[in-house]
């Protein structure tokens, strides 16, 4: 890992990738953003990879990705909700919840807060999208299977990394130094995943 980081060269993708994940630092230090708005934007990014990923079907399944699309976005689709459960019952506030797929008004409420996020979050995924999947031709080298795996590996230790240093935030009493320290950590993971996941056709 350390010798991956070594050789790290700031292309215009990583440059995008550092930007995006320092927004988080930004609402926390100057728009009141407290945790679960931090932990909320990151499940968000779930979302975004989820979208990407189903794009990424289209030139490397063809036909049979009529029915890969539908399959990845139910079975993931179901992975993501209940882990807005989790984040939303143990860091929204600990509201009684009703529900299985979170209601459209309440998740559009959450976003409204975390817009920024969002948004360079999408971007940054989308500039890699363009500029490693498709310009340098990433998907002649790829398999259903292994884009299909791809987003759950990611997501599961990014998150559970995550959720440790968000149980670390609750028991500190220096709640933005704890979360500034989160978001850095989350960043780091970020540059090492991304290089690994490109390294091989030269990330961009």
């Amino acid at each position: 890992m350390l010798e991956l980081f070594k050789n790290v060269s700031f292309s215009s993708t990583v440059m995008t990738l550092v930007i995006a994940n320092l927004i988080p630092i930004v609402g926390v230090l100057f728009w009141g953003w407290e945790l679960f708005d931090v932990v909320f934007v990151y499940w968000l990014e779930s979302l975004i990879v989820g979208f990407f990923t189903m794009l990424k079907f289209l030139p490397i399944a063809h036909a049979s990705s009529v029915f890969l699309i539908p399959f990845f976005w139910l079975h993931y689709g179901a992975f993501v909700c209940v882990h807005f459960l989790f984040i939303y019952a143990t860091f929204g506030g600990g509201e009684e919840m009703s529900f299985f797929i979170p209601p459209l008004d309440l998740l559009l409420t959450f976003i409204a807060g975390v817009v920024f996020g969002f948004v360079a979050l999408f971007i940054s995924h989308g500039h890699s999208f363009i500029a490693n999947f498709m310009r340098r031709r990433e998907y002649l080298h790829l398999t259903s299977e292994r884009v299909m795996q791809a987003p759950y590996k990611r997501i599961i230790v990014l998150q559970l990394t995550i959720m440790m240093g968000a149980f670390g935030v609750m028991e500190f009493n220096w709640p933005v130094a704890s979360m500034a320290a989160v978001i850095v950590v989350k960043t780091l993971f970020d540059i090492y995943t991304h290089y690994s996941a490109h390294s091989i056709h030269g990330a961009k």
